[in-house]
């Protein structure tokens, strides 16, 4: 199915499933389980898609603005604030709270971030490029904050799963700014370069970390 039937069906589900949801956990856990099967389902899917998006827009920078920069290859050691340890499995035991809590908050982080991209680069919106790159940011901005907020109603919905599960609702946001001082005389380009490769570095890494919960807290 096509990223732009996916879509509109993500938002139908969204629409129909967010009215009363956590309500009828309180009364019904197995409804619980159901609405949280249904939340990653949704998760999964708007994850893969933004990052496959994500992942496109920095080949379509790379290929008008810099076609034979070497800056790709330095992406992980410039992206210094983007790694969150993610297992290499799915085996039990591992920090769902926690890891739930971060990855909010690199939704967040980003989100934030990319808002201040489209403000800096507002001054170049009649450029028909510059018009379409912004556009697109705003469209990750979008699918981040969907996420942000599906993952937060995973939060409450696990309250009335798992006892033990204590709802974090301040959800630090983590910085997504690259370490541009490993850069020798950075220009606006190569910002924005080493700022779409963590991006999408991040994207991939948002996926991994969306598979890890998903297996733990549902079915994988």
């Amino acid at each position: 199915m096509t990223e732009a039937l996916l879509l509109p069906l993500l938002s139908s589900m969204l629409l129909r499933q967010n009215a009363a949801s956590e309500t009828q956990c309180v009364y019904s856990p197995e409804r619980c389980e159901v609405e949280l099967e249904l939340r990653f389902l949704m998760i999964t899917l708007l994850s893969l898609l933004t990052n496959r998006f994500t992942s496109r827009l920095l080949n379509e920078f790379e290929k008008e603005y810099a076609s034979a920069s070497p800056i790709r290859d330095k992406i992980p050691q410039l992206c210094y604030n983007y790694s969150l340890p993610v297992p290499d499995n799915t085996t039990e035991g591992q920090d769902i709270q926690g890891l739930l809590n971060m990855t909010i908050g690199m939704l967040v982080g980003w989100s934030n971030t990319l808002r201040h991209v489209a403000t800096d680069t507002a001054d170049l919106e009649s450029t028909i490029k510059v018009s379409d790159f912004i556009y697109k940011i705003r469209i990750i901005v979008s699918r981040f904050t969907t996420l942000s907020e599906l993952l937060y109603d995973v939060g409450s919905l696990l309250k009335n799963v798992h006892l033990e599960f204590e709802e974090d609702e301040t959800y630090p946001a983590s910085s997504a700014l690259p370490s541009l001082h490993l850069l020798e005389n950075p220009s606006r380009l190569a910002f924005y370069h080493v700022l779409l490769g963590c991006l999408s570095y991040n994207a991939e890494n948002i996926v991994n970390q969306i598979k890890v919960l998903k297996c733990q807290l549902t079915k994988c």
